[in-house]
Parts: C-alpha cells; structure tokens; sequence
C-alpha cells in the first residue's frame, strides 16, 4: 500500500475518531446532539440500539477508530502484512456494521442521525481506501 493511500487512510480515520470523540462526549454528558442538518439524532441517539452489550456505540466507535489508527500506523512503521490484513478485518466487520445501523435507522427508528451516517460514510470510504491501495499495491508489486 503506497504512503499516499496510507495518508489518505490517516485523514479519514482522524475524522471518524473526531466524530466518534464528539458523540462519547454527548453520551457522557448526556447532552443534545444539536443536529443541523437532519432532523431525528435525539431519536436515533437515544433508542435501544445506540447501545450494544452494555457498551455505547460511540465508545465502540472511539475503540474501532483507534484499532483502525493503531494498524496502519503500525503497517506503515514495520510493513507487517499482519497489521495490514487485521486492520483490513476490523475495517470490513465496521463496514457491515454501519450498513446495519444505517438500515436501522431507517427501517426501524424511522429516524437519522447525521453523525452517525458521517460515520457510515467515513467507514465506506476507508474499505474503498483500502481496497485501491492494496490492490493498486499488489498490482504494483
């Protein structure tokens, strides 16, 4: 994976651990979203799926962004093909879970929240990230 899909990869990860911080910290402080573009956060935010286990979403998101950070800084450090291929997991399995929480919001909360499909977006876009590098790489290679 070249250094300008890596760094491209870093920004859209920066972004989606900024949006994840921003919605922990609502949760915390059990404040209003204030949502300006879609009406329907304090819905989604608060319905029984913004929870999952016991854990909020948005501390999973903080979890998952930094699992995300932490792998492709490290395969960018060392070159593990290890740290690639987990990251490339983690990616896929937050990719299926955003396309979840997407539907849920629209097929069962009747509702959207703008953060959280930023956070959809910003997932989606770094599986398409991270699929051009690596093959663009492998083709490379």
């Amino acid at each position: 994976m070249s250094n300008r899909f890596i760094y491209i990869y870093l920004i859209l990860v920066l972004i989606g651990f900024g949006d994840a911080v921003y919605l922990a910290a609502l949760h915390f402080y059990q404040a209003d979203p204030g949502c300006s573009l879609i009406a329907g956060c304090d819905a989604v935010l608060s319905s029984e799926y913004a929870v999952l286990f016991g854990i909020p979403l948005a501390y999973a998101g903080l979890a998952y962004y930094l699992v995300l950070m932490t792998g492709i800084l490290f395969y960018y450090q060392y070159g593990s093909p290890l740290a690639l291929k987990i990251t490339q997991i983690v990616n896929a399995i937050g990719f299926i879970m955003s396309m979840w929480l997407v539907y849920l919001q629209a097929f069962v909360i009747y509702s959207f929240c703008q953060y959280c499909l930023l956070s959809a977006l910003i997932t989606t876009s770094l599986l398409i990230t991270m699929w051009i590098g690596t093959r663009k790489f492998n083709s490379e290679a």
